[in-house]
């Protein structure tokens, strides 16, 4: 026998019951015997990270449980931060099956990137050509920015990342006053995000280039025939500091 490696919803599949039905097969499959899988020619290859610097980056980042901010008591902001090498298998998965004209190491973006461990994770072990966060709360867009400068100084974003380790991130609310548009990768931890907001990640998506790719921790998009129509799906997993089990990971692939 062997593992599954992924599933992955081709197109077709318009129909919103088959659709849910699809996804759940998914998180069968993302959190089950093969989550997180890479293939028999992607375990000869190796990741095309490095590990031990992925190692050294974790034990420079926060790692605290997920804090309430200074905008009050709701989950939509809550600061919750990824494992980094966890992070980084995904996004090497994610990465290494885009297809070859998709230029997939063009830009990457963290929306609500909070201290910005996602971000600096994408700078310093891949070859992102520039990295963009998108953070609603200002203290961690400073926390992020003294991060990037820590990580800096340790060498950490010097070896492989092309794009500037300065001006990584920005302030403000990304449904509003940032363009994500041309993201060849974007990442959106949703754990704690309500419905609408994920609805309208979903239609920004849809400006997105073909063969563009959306990582959506822990919330899928709608069951809406419009995004079922405009995206590819498959499943992934990545653990977050806030649980010993990882979440699920839908990686949508414009088409």
């Amino acid at each position: 026998g062997f593992s599954l490696v992924e599933v992955s919803r081709t197109v077709g599949v318009g129909d919103p019951l088959l659709y849910s039905a699809f996804l759940s097969i998914t998180i069968d499959n993302g959190l089950g015997v093969g989550h997180a899988a890479y293939s028999c020619g992607e375990l000869d290859q190796g990741p095309t990270f490095d590990p031990e610097l992925a190692r050294q980056l974790e034990a420079l980042l926060p790692t605290q449980a997920p804090r309430f901010s200074e905008r009050g008591e709701s989950g939509q902001f809550t600061d919750g931060n990824v494992r980094v090498s966890s992070f980084a298998a995904v996004l090497d998965r994610a990465c290494r099956r885009a297809a070859l004209d998709a230029d997939i190491l063009r830009h990457f973006v963290d929306l609500g990137s909070g201290r910005g461990v996602a971000v600096l994770a994408a700078r310093a072990l891949f070859r992102f050509r520039s990295c963009t966060g998108c953070e609603i709360v200002a203290d961690r867009v400073r926390t992020a920015g003294s991060l990037a400068k820590l990580c800096a100084a340790k060498g950490l974003l010097s070896s492989i990342g092309r794009c500037p380790s300065d001006d990584l991130f920005v302030a403000g609310d990304f449904l509003a006053h940032f363009d994500w548009s041309d993201a060849s990768v974007t990442f959106c931890n949703a754990l704690t995000w309500p419905d609408d907001l994920v609805r309208e990640v979903a239609l920004g998506a849809l400006k997105l280039r073909p063969g563009a790719l959306v990582l959506m921790m822990a919330r899928p998009f709608p069951n809406e025939l419009q995004f079922l129509q405009a995206f590819d799906v498959r499943g992934d997993a990545c653990l977050g500091h806030w649980a010993d089990t990882p979440e699920h990971v839908w990686v949508y692939r414009r088409l």
